[in-house]
């Protein structure tokens, strides 16, 4: 009874995919496309995984690493993104 608590036996595992694009409304364009993606594995005791306090974490932290990951790709295609949107001028 008290491995409930104690002992980690329970792998939780997530995976969050964030997609995002950019388009020119007035001629179809697509000016930028980005993709973030985080994922987190963890090893929790059955009480944490039965309150979802560690799935919540393990969310959270694959969401925070998503994020991050499509700020990134987000930094790196604004200067194609700027030359695209200049050549449609």
């Amino acid at each position: 009874m008290i491995g409930i608590w104690l002992v980690p036996g329970h792998n939780i595992n997530s995976l969050v995919t964030i997609k995002g694009s950019l388009w020119d409304s007035k001629s179809g364009y697509l000016i930028m496309a980005v993709r973030g993606e985080g994922q987190d594995d963890s090893l929790s005791s059955l009480y944490t995984v039965m309150t979802e306090s560690a799935v919540t974490k393990s969310i959270k932290s694959a969401t925070e690493k998503a994020v991050n990951s499509l700020l990134d790709d987000i930094k790196d295609e604004i200067p194609k993104a700027r030359m695209k949107i200049d050549s449609l001028k």
